[in-house]
């Protein structure tokens, strides 16, 4: 560097040091006047904070979006994002959401009146519970009738029946997320769809349908066809699906529409921003949502991730930040006792409630010809009973969070808690072993470790073992309770052995499966039971045959008075005192009689960060995010 390149640039000791001037030569420095400059302040302008967001993980990827299409978890646990309501099923009871209140008996806006009908006219058949066409020898119900005991035979010509007929009425004020007007008429539009035959969907209420309309652009109106009393009749107001955008699609075209299937719009806190096929749907808060006086929702983004094959780490990523959430879709089985350990330790939230599903272990009682009746004598199955240890089994299927159950009704549905109802039989070893004796199975070795044998036993050859097959699917938590169901039974000389089943040989209807083709011995699974109890399960009239394919009562069990009962509560009018009476029957014959051993209520379990708030899974709610508009993040929760 020359002398000129360092001339002028700043302090002399710098200048001297960077240019290697030696100290012989003189340097002439002249200061002169500081310039002034004109300076100009540049502030920077700041980032907006990022948009609060919420991370959702979800097992696998919904198919679709479109109302009457996917019935996954994932798929409802999006749509609840979307919509809100129509109605909540919260504790096993109805809540409106946009409705200005639910219908009720009590109130006149659920009624029932007497008409005539007439032969070929569409009526519920009080013997079948199926919707039938009145003909010459079928029973009916007459008007006034509210239950088994006063059916009669049609004879001809015209009588009176009774018919229900519900108004609905929305609040005022709502919209979709596009600004249109949200009315009566969108909602008979969507029960249109749900009728026609290209749309895939049980035809339940529809078939028990006799109108559906719109009195006036808030109002619909659903009358029943005679003789059906539907005890959920609050909920029976079709979902709005937008005729604006939609109507013009056949109920076919809407199955893969774009705008029905991928980016449906709804009434709910959020609407879709984009979907990004194998990855994430991205969803942002609705300007339009009509509780956004309240601050709702409160975050702006929701993310629905899609996990795959990342599903054996889906707890970590909630350790990692990169789930806030994981939907109940993304937790397995597998994963529950380190989910418990993580959340004793703080790392995380786990919340959990008893569900819908009842775990049952259930006998078979018209086994095919060559297999052994082992249980055709009330005294064993009431023996194996007293011999289970429901306690155990839940911890051991559960890591802890599963319900003991001792009925077909859930720990905590209302109508499991009417005076009179059966509790079914304590864990009593000691109880079991007496019943065993008496039924002719004797502990010949002395030793409770070894199967009894059968001395006397009605119907069962002299010498044959008290050894059967336990049939159930592969799962973590069957595997779990099986090995309990071992180990409890064995106490009492009873041996069982696991039977692992792919769930289509198991559950396959009339003759195929398993189970509903009744060749197996006992059975390990899950039936749900939300409103109405599932009496059927039990009923002789649901014994799978030739004339009854599609039958759900697997056990065979048949009963007079119990099939009495449960026609009852299938026909009868849930506010009248016939209805609960049913229930309570059902309950106390199945304790008595024993073709099943309820054993545990499936927990139902949210994952989350520890900074999640709002959590709230409900035993009976169709999906664990009912509430997410409300769900927030905070330091510490209230």
């Amino acid at each position: 560097m020359n002398r000129s390149g360092c001339a002028g640039l700043a302090a002399l000791a710098i200048l001297l040091a960077s240019c290697n001037v030696p100290e012989e030569v003189e340097v002439p420095i002249t200061l002169g006047p500081t310039p002034t400059a004109a300076v100009k302040v540049v502030t920077p302008t700041p980032e907006p904070p990022p948009p609060k967001t919420l991370i959702v993980c979800l097992e696998n990827e919904p198919s679709s979006l479109y109302l009457y299409g996917d019935t996954s978890p994932e798929a409802d646990a999006v749509l609840q994002a979307i919509y809100d309501g129509p109605v909540d099923l919260l504790d096993y009871a109805y809540s409106s959401v946009i409705l200005s209140k639910l219908p009720s008996i009590a109130d006149g806006d659920a009624r029932v009146q007497a008409i005539s009908v007439t032969e070929g006219d569409i009526y519920l058949n009080p013997e079948t519970a199926q919707p039938d066409n009145l003909g010459v020898g079928k029973s009916y119900m007459p008007a006034g009738c509210q239950s088994a005991e006063c059916i009669q035979a049609y004879q001809g010509g015209e009588v009176a029946m009774d018919q229900m007929v519900v108004e609905y009425r929305l609040s005022p004020g709502l919209v979709w997320s596009d600004g249109e007007p949200l009315t009566a008429h969108d909602s008979v539009f969507s029960y249109h769809l749900d009728q026609h035959p290209d749309t895939p969907t049980t035809k339940y209420v529809v078939s028990r349908t006799a109108a559906y309309t719109a009195v006036d652009d808030r109002t619909t109106r659903w009358v029943g066809i005679p003789g059906f009393f539907d005890a959920e009749y609050a909920s029976n107001f079709w979902t709005p699906l937008p005729m604006h955008l939609l109507g013009e699609s056949s109920a076919k075209e809407l199955l893969d529409a774009q705008a029905a299937a991928r980016l449906p719009i709804g009434w709910g806190a959020y609407r879709i921003k984009e979907w990004l096929p194998g990855q994430q749907v991205v969803l942002e808060e609705n300007d339009q949502y009509y509780r956004s006086g309240e601050g709702l929702p409160n975050f702006e983004i929701v993310i629905f991730r899609f996990l795959g094959d990342q599903i054996a780490s889906a707890f970590q990523q909630v350790l990692t930040g990169e789930c806030d959430i994981l939907d109940p879709s993304a937790v397995e089985e597998d994963q529950l006792s380190a989910l418990v350990a993580l959340a004793e330790s703080g790392k995380l939230q786990l919340t959990s409630v008893s569900g819908p599903l009842v775990e049952r272990f259930d006998f078979n009682l018209e086994p095919p010809p060559g297999q052994l009746p082992l249980f055709g004598d009330v005294r064993t199955r009431l023996a194996v009973a007293a011999c289970t240890d429901r306690e155990r089994v839940a911890e051991a299927a559960t890591s802890g969070l599963g319900f003991p159950a001792h009925s077909y009704l859930p720990p905590g549905h209302p109508l499991a808690q009417e005076e009179g109802e059966a509790e079914g039989i304590d864990f009593d070893p000691g109880a079991a072993t007496a019943l065993l004796e008496e039924a002719g199975w004797v502990d010949e070795d002395g030793d409770p470790q070894t199967a009894r044998v059968a001395r006397g036993a009605p119907g069962i050859a002299d010498g044959t073992p008290l050894t059967f097959r336990f049939s159930t699917t592969p799962s973590a938590m069957h595997e779990a309770m099986a090995g309990a169901l071992q180990e409890s039974l064995q106490q009492c000389g009873i041996s069982i052995q696991v039977d692992l089943q792919a769930a289509n040989e198991l559950f396959a209807s009339w003759p195929d499966g398993l189970a509903f083709g009744r060749r197996f011995e006992t059975v390990g699974w899950a039936w749900p039971a939300l409103v109405s109890p599932p009496c059927e399960m039990f009923a002789g009239f649901e014994v799978p045959s030739e004339s009854r394919r599609f039958g759900i009562n697997a056990s065979g069990f048949r009963h007079a008075e119990y099939d009495q009962a449960c026609r009852t509560l299938l026909i009868a009018p849930a506010w009248a005192a016939p209805y609960p009476e049913a229930v309570s029957s059902t309950l106390r014959i199945l304790a008595e009689q024993a073709p099943t051993i309820p054993l545990f209520a499936h927990p139902r379990i949210l994952v989350a960060a520890k900074d999640i708030c709002g959590l709230r899974p409900d035993p009976s709610a169709f999906s664990a995010l009912w509430n997410l508009e409300v769900l927030d993040r905070l330091e510490e929760c209230p």
